[in-house]
């Protein structure tokens, strides 16, 4: 048996079709704002292109870190912060 599925995009878009054009504008506006501090915040946080290689070819010697705290880097740099979900078509 196949059933459809929405998004859950597809959902909050249509609760938004009843949404007056000044609302749906006031709404965008807050968003865009949202995703710009997040993306400023988010670019403040990692570290410029000459630290990043200056710390991967490094000697220990030069560099001293902790096995616990290369550990934490590599996990951090590894986190993408993004979730697939694959949806099966047929169940």
């Amino acid at each position: 048996m196949r059933t459809e599925t929405t998004s859950v995009v597809d959902t909050i878009l249509g609760l938004f079709n009843g949404l007056s054009y000044s609302n749906k504008q006031w709404l965008a506006e807050h968003l865009i704002e949202q995703v710009a501090r997040d993306e400023a915040q988010e670019a403040a946080a990692k570290p410029s292109d000459e630290e990043f290689f200056r710390d991967l070819f490094s000697t220990p010697y030069e560099n001293p870190t902790s096995a616990d705290e290369a550990m934490r880097i590599i996990r951090q740099s590894r986190h993408s912060g993004i979730t697939r979900h694959i949806e099966p078509i047929y169940e």
